[in-house]
């Protein structure tokens, strides 16, 4: 058996449910009001923020709330539910394994997910950065947009996965995102207290600005990032150092944003990527585990 013959039976049940998620309500509405948002966004900050915090606030939607209970309701459709019922006679009656048609369908709610993703995200960000606007003193790179963008649709992927595998244990559509709703958002805020970047969707938000300066050379970037950091501490320390505990009314709004910002100077990529991609992975491994080993 050729590769075209065995990759067939999943490429036609990925299809099938790519345009069936393109034809939902669930999706269309979705598109119309991130897009919505996204405008809303642009249209009141527009004059206030630069690039890379103008930026980072569009991501916002995606990265922490409200959308990701759209892409819980995405991903945990496969196995949950109604289709669910379904699922023995099609796959024992048609040339379909079960990896086929698990990979398949997380295939398919995961390029519907970074495609509406994309989709709205893009322009915003072009229409940023092709605008005549002030140079801030720390611009946007192109490696630091592209960075950002590979980092939300890692969050986006590991909340389709996490969907996907709850979905599979639980097989109630509504309890199972109900469930991830509350734990992803306690534990987000639970691990946002700490700033842990590599694990919380928040903190990953407000390192944004640090991560769309960078550049190619990543090792100077971070020189220079620590840096500023310590030049921005000894700053705010010699400000303050009658109170620990209160803000220096006198000291200029620039400084104490750029100070905030830098508390993420140090946010490492790989760090990031390794703490996404890893539970993505694990979630989809326990899924395909889970339903493989099911009854039909």
């Amino acid at each position: 058996m050729d590769i075209r013959t065995r990759i067939m039976p999943g490429w036609a049940i990925f299809r099938h449910d790519l345009g069936s998620l393109a034809s939902s309500w669930l999706v269309r509405l979705w598109l119309i009001l991130s897009g919505l948002t996204t405008l809303l966004l642009l249209a009141t900050q527009w004059r206030i923020l630069d690039d890379a915090n103008l930026i980072s606030v569009l991501l916002f939607p995606y990265l922490i709330a409200p959308w990701f209970f759209v892409v819980f309701m995405l991903g945990v459709g496969p196995v949950a539910g109604a289709r669910a019922e379904s699922l023995s006679d099609g796959i024992l009656s048609r040339p379909v394994t079960r990896y086929d048609y698990l990979m398949a369908s997380w295939a398919a709610r995961l390029a519907m997910v970074l495609g509406s993703f994309l989709l709205v995200i893009l322009p915003a960000i072009l229409l940023i950065t092709l605008a005549d606007r002030p140079t801030p003193a720390n611009p946007v790179t192109a490696y630091g947009i592209l960075t950002a963008l590979l980092v939300a649709c890692l969050v986006l992927a590991l909340e389709v996965s996490l969907a996907f595998f709850l979905g599979t244990v639980l097989r109630r559509q509504m309890v199972a995102v109900a469930l991830l709703a509350i734990g992803w958002f306690i534990s987000a805020t639970v691990l946002a207290t700490f700033k842990l970047e590599e694990f919380s969707p928040i903190s990953l938000n407000h390192a944004m600005p640090v991560l769309m300066t960078r550049h190619w050379d990543e090792t100077a970037a971070q020189t220079d990032d620590f840096v500023d950091y310590l030049a921005n501490m000894g700053g705010l320390l010699s400000g303050r150092s009658d109170n620990w505990f209160a803000t220096d009314s006198s000291q200029p709004d620039e400084q104490r944003k750029l100070f905030r910002s830098e508390d993420y100077a140090d946010v490492s990529l790989w760090k990031v990527t390794l703490g996404y991609a890893v539970p993505t992975l694990l979630s989809i491994g326990l899924a395909t585990l889970v339903f493989c080993r099911r009854d039909l």
